[in-house]
């Protein structure tokens, strides 16, 4: 697809990297268990001048720690002013991302397509990766980053206690990657437009298939299950609505029956969201569902708007992998409501050490039964 980008098209590829840790010449104990967090967030800028496919790397950096919608469009309003720099007369812009709920793959991010124009001048698609597709560009990108910081702080050339260190020390660095701040008054400006806006629009039904979503000639938005950037579907002025490959119109606006507004909520939830009605909370125990497989974890933040849970996962040990243990590097990652098969008590602490747990027979023999 980037061969192919016409000029006045622009491919933007992003993702957030691990939130980096602050770290000290002589780091002790208490230091690492009490560092502070800066959000990094890799972004990759591709399109043609003179016929030919260039790139730039971005990282932006900010104090904000949530990796949510309002974010999201807080990054992506200054990715297009920066895109703007380096193609002017731009008219699409192609956006390539993960597809966490939490993040990109929401109804919030769906208002944010539906309003590009309006908002930007220029028409977005967004193309969602299946999970588990692998490692990509930003990954590059953001681990460099940390790398450099890292070494900068060990060799005594800079001193990062925060974020606005740590985009300091960026802005001087020689690493061909441009650097920009999102300060809080930033993100929650955006947030609040956001959350504003989540009361006049509704979660699209069939989310969880949707992997490619832009809008039309008449401002229609239109979603795939799976991308297509054809010549039948893109030409030089964006999205060709007659296109023969099979886009579905979708409406994201809601237009409730004010006489029947409670039962037009229960049914959105019931039938758009296709919510499952389990009941946990933050700091449970759970055994849920990622990549067909399921793990034991722990609970440590809810989305309730998007129906998302961030679980901390343990593995499985021992001969029999019948006991568990937390793994050497943090294994969390955001996982829908619906792949919460149940809640489960705290695991039991076994051994000297008190690091491996165990659970109740009944929680393995179900979790061994489980199939897809």
């Amino acid at each position: 697809m980037k061969d192919l980008l016409p000029e006045n098209h622009v491919l933007v590829q992003m993702d957030f990297s691990e939130n980096y840790n602050y770290q000290t010449m002589e780091e002790i104990q208490s230091a690492y268990w009490n560092a502070s967090m800066v959000t990094l967030h890799p972004t990759i800028v591709y399109y043609k001048a003179d016929s030919s496919l260039c790139h730039k790397c971005l990282v932006f950096v900010s104090e904000v720690l949530h990796h949510n919608a309002s974010m999201v469009s807080t990054i992506v309003n200054n990715v297009v002013s920066i895109a703007k720099e380096y193609v002017p007369s731009v008219k699409q812009v192609h956006f390539w991302t993960d597809s966490p709920s939490s993040q990109y793959w929401n109804k919030s991010v769906f208002d944010l397509i539906n309003e590009f124009e309006r908002t930007h001048g220029c028409k977005a698609y967004w193309h969602y990766f299946e999970s588990g597709h692998g490692k990509s560009a930003c990954d590059g990108v953001g681990g460099a980053t940390k790398r450099n910081a890292d070494n900068a702080v060990k060799q005594g050339k800079a001193v990062i206690q925060d974020a606005m260190d740590f985009f300091a020390w960026a802005c001087q660095s020689d690493d061909g990657i441009r650097y920009h701040m999102i300060t809080q008054e930033e993100y929650e400006q955006n947030s609040t437009e956001i959350e504003t806006r989540k009361e006049m629009i509704k979660p699209i039904k069939g989310t969880i298939s949707l992997y490619a979503i832009t809008t039309d000639v008449h401002g229609q938005l239109v979603k795939r299950n799976t991308t297509c950037a054809c010549k039948s579907c893109f030409n030089e002025n964006g999205f060709d609505g007659q296109s023969p490959c099979g886009w579905d119109k979708v409406e994201l606006l809601k237009q409730p029956d004010p006489t029947r507004a409670d039962e037009h909520v229960v049914s959105e939830t019931a039938d758009e969201l296709e919510l499952t009605t389990y009941s946990c909370n933050k700091n449970d125990f759970v055994v849920a569902v990622y990549d067909t497989k399921c793990y034991i974890g722990k609970i440590i933040e809810k989305d309730l708007a998007d129906d998302t849970v961030h679980v901390d996962f343990m593995i499985q040990s021992g001969k029999a992998l019948k006991q568990f243990r937390w793994p050497n590097k943090q294994d969390r990652v955001w996982v829908k409501g619906a792949d919460i098969l149940r809640v489960i008590q705290e695991p039991t602490a076994t051994g000297k050490g008190g690091r491996m747990f165990t659970v109740p027979h009944e929680v393995l023999n179900a979790m061994a039964a489980y199939a897809p």
